[in-house]
């Protein structure tokens, strides 16, 4: 396994134990190869934005600020500050203003549009990607 890479997979909506149930080979697979928690609690309210701001900060609600389904851009600091503190290239797939791009989109993350290009920064765009933010990289997030 490549120590230098990790992907974390936030499956919306569905609890741990729904990669056992779901009889997707590609996940069992997965399973077999990866580190994984089925153990994982829920904060409340558990509605998107609230479980994805506590996930990806470890903070409570009132501490990051999101307590209600809405999707104020994150302030404090999130797992992903500490990536790019630490030199690291963060990638964010994601699609217009779901919960993941908004709330984490002041960050210097690289992200993917709706046609599955790469975009160098998601802080260069909001909603749909304009033809100007996609011309500046390679298709590779470059």
């Amino acid at each position: 396994m490549n120590q230098n890479k990790v992907i974390l997979i936030s499956v919306d909506g569905m609890r741990p134990d729904g990669f056992l149930t779901c009889n997707n080979p590609y996940t069992a697979r997965m399973m077999e190869k990866a580190y994984y928690t089925l153990s994982g609690k829920t904060v409340m309210p558990s509605v998107t934005p609230v479980c994805f701001g506590t996930m990806y900060t470890g903070a409570q609600p009132e501490v990051h600020g999101i307590q209600k389904y809405e999707k104020p851009v994150i302030t404090i600091d999130t797992l992903f500050d500490a990536l790019i503190r630490a030199g690291k290239k963060v990638a964010l797939i994601t699609y217009g203003k779901c919960s993941m791009g908004a709330i984490f989109l002041t960050r210097k993350i690289f992200g993917m549009d709706r046609k599955g290009r790469f975009i160098a920064d998601l802080r260069e765009v909001s909603g749909e990607q304009p033809a100007e933010a996609l011309q500046q990289t390679d298709g590779h997030g470059r």
